[in-house]
């Protein structure tokens, strides 16, 4: 379940279609993370932690929650 703050849902409202497509498409972020998309695709994945890093969120056909890490370079 995904917790967020009412500004949160303000600010996504204001973004357009297609980028709130991207938004739905189900990432996740550790804190310190960026993500670069050009278009729908990911361009880079940046963090200032060397452990930080950004995933994909699947469902597997039984219904498991799979994170798949996305390559993320460690800005140092």
């Amino acid at each position: 379940m995904h917790y967020t703050t009412k500004r949160f849902w303000k600010c996504y409202a204001t973004l357009p279609a297609d980028i709130q497509q991207i938004a739905d498409q189900n990432y996740a972020i550790d804190d310190e993370v960026a993500v670069l998309f050009e278009g729908q695709q990911i361009v880079e994945v940046v963090a200032s932690r060397p452990t930080a890093k950004a995933y994909q969120i699947k469902r597997s056909d039984n219904g498991q929650v799979i994170e798949e890490p996305i390559e993320t370079r460690y800005l140092g």
